[in-house]
């Protein structure tokens, strides 16, 4: 998995991310996107949102074909 931050504020960040897996039921291969916003408390992650989109990873998986 990679992930670049994006914002930094105050105790709020967001990240994007990109990474490749197996399916643990299948054995397909898939990759995937996503981004998330996290609050900071204490040194600690108190807030976690994300959005992910997936597909297999032999499919044209750009962002406009994994959004159909």
């Amino acid at each position: 998995m990679r992930k670049r931050l994006r914002a930094l504020s105050g105790d709020t960040l967001t990240n994007i991310w990109e990474g490749e897996w197996e399916d643990a039921q299948t054995s397909v291969g898939m990759k995937g996107f996503g981004v998330e916003l996290w609050v900071m408390r204490e040194g600690k992650i108190a807030v976690w949102e994300a959005a992910f989109n997936a597909s297999r990873a032999d499919a044209d998986a750009g962002v406009e074909a994994m959004l159909r």
